[in-house]
């Protein structure tokens, strides 16, 4: 199971690359055309803007990969990336509202299998947040 939830995490950074491409102008995509318009269509930010914007969507992109990399390796710390990569493309939704909105349910989907997994008790997420509850204490100090 984690091998198939770091594929979707893998596929949610492809989908960010594009966040990133149409800002800077790399590609054109009708669903999802060129604006220097942000937080739908509430605040134009010009073209520096943009790009900044598009930035952080490469970030976010950068985000899943690793997450997803941390959840196929069982990192001991996949459970932060995951959260830090959820919560920075939620935000990215927000900005990108509403040509963003199929992210925001993505990433609600993606959510929703966490969650599943932890209750079901599959692969890695599971297993991570068994550990964090019970981490032994550090007895080191007491010799």
């Amino acid at each position: 199971m984690r091998w198939l939830i770091a594929a979707l995490f893998a596929a949610h950074a492809i989908a960010h690359g594009v966040g990133f491409a149409v800002n800077w102008q790399l590609i054109s995509n009708p669903e999802v055309p060129f604006t220097t318009v942000v937080l739908g269509g509430r605040w134009d930010v010009g073209g520096g803007g943009i790009r900044l914007v598009g930035l952080v969507w490469l970030v976010a992109a950068a985000a899943f990969l690793i997450a997803a990399a941390a959840i196929a390796v069982e990192a001991r710390w996949a459970f932060g990336a995951t959260i830090a990569a959820l919560v920075l493309s939620l935000l990215m939704c927000v900005v990108g509202w509403p040509a963003a909105r199929v992210g925001l349910y993505l990433n609600l989907a993606l959510v929703a299998v966490l969650l599943l997994s932890s209750v079901l008790g599959w692969g890695w997420f599971s297993a991570t947040t068994q550990e964090a509850r019970h981490v032994a204490p550090d007895n080191s100090l007491s010799r």
